[in-house]
């Protein structure tokens, strides 16, 4: 956003790869905007290495199943496709200390394949955020980190708010001064969380920098 805003001369890369992070769905235009190319995201963790990544259709995630062997679970059984589950992977290659099993703690949407890229590894949905940082909201819908990002997409500035719960009911939304899009106040705002979240309770803060906090992402 930043070479965009002011116009800095910049060598094209060939490809950029977006990781360790939630993409919302303005994401990619915004660093291909910037870089002159659509980012391939990849999802990949410490202890398992690179386990699923965008073809050139930048659209669902294609799991490296020669690797690792993924499932998507709600509860204990498989997620439909169309449904949001639990990440757990079993390693198929890390010899020293093998992985059964293991919940990573993230969040992805169930898909069918094959890709229409013709590739036929199994499929999954971008990563949606982790299970700890999603929103239970009143009617029983689980709001993922991706979908709060979403649907204030066009209202705040990525990177320039912070949504807190602090109850069942009552939410902390923190804001930088330049937070807001062009015409677009903090009531507006409220107005959006409400149509997502419910009837709830959401107050103001507008410090001048979101400190950084352990735990925080």
């Amino acid at each position: 956003r930043a070479l965009t805003e002011r116009n800095v001369a910049r060598a094209t890369p060939k490809m950029v790869c977006s990781a360790a992070g939630v993409l919302d769905d303005g994401g990619p235009a915004t660093i291909g905007a910037a870089c002159g190319v659509a980012p391939f995201d990849v999802y990949a963790m410490t202890e398992t290495g690179f386990m699923s990544w965008q073809c050139e259709k930048h659209a669902s995630l294609h799991i490296n199943g020669d690797l690792v062997f993924v499932e998507l679970l709600r509860g204990d059984v498989q997620a439909l496709p169309g449904e949001l589950g639990r990440v757990v992977v079993t390693t198929l290659r890390a010899r020293t200390m093998p992985l059964l099993r293991y919940d990573t703690g993230d969040l992805a949407t169930a898909v069918a394949g094959p890709c229409t890229c013709g590739r036929t590894f199994p499929m999954m949905g971008p990563i949606e955020g982790r299970a700890r940082h999603a929103i239970r909201a009143a009617d029983g819908r689980t709001l993922t980190q991706r979908a709060v990002m979403n649907r204030l997409a066009g209202t705040l500035r990525m990177g320039e708010y912070r949504l807190r719960r602090k109850s069942e009911r009552t939410f902390l939304l923190e804001t930088t001064p330049s937070a807001f899009a062009a015409g677009v106040g903090a009531t507006d705002a409220q107005r959006v969380l409400r149509e997502l979240l419910g009837d709830v309770e959401i107050a103001l803060e507008a410090p001048e920098v979101l400190p950084l906090e352990a735990g925080i992402a």
